[in-house]
């Protein structure tokens, strides 16, 4: 964890997670006491965000699907 800003009404925050859970940063932060205004993904594994707007989506590069699938574990599928 970084802090990147403070202000008398909010500090913003860096986090990197390796193994994200559902709602964990804002279940850990309402648990210190602290509420959360906004979280902001930047990256999902290898895959940088980067500025791509609320909402929007873009397609992956084959260099980004290559990394993705190094990540990737097979799935055996018994028949």
């Amino acid at each position: 964890m970084r802090i990147l800003q403070t202000t008398e009404q909010q500090t913003l925050l860096e986090v990197t997670l390796r193994e994200g859970r559902n709602r964990q940063i804002r279940r850990v932060a309402d648990v210190l006491g602290y509420p959360v205004v906004s979280l902001h993904r930047r990256a999902i594994g290898p895959v940088r965000l980067k500025d791509l707007p609320f909402g929007a989506y873009r397609h992956l590069t084959p260099q980004e699907l290559a990394s993705l699938s190094n990540f990737a574990q097979p799935v055996q599928v018994s028949q």
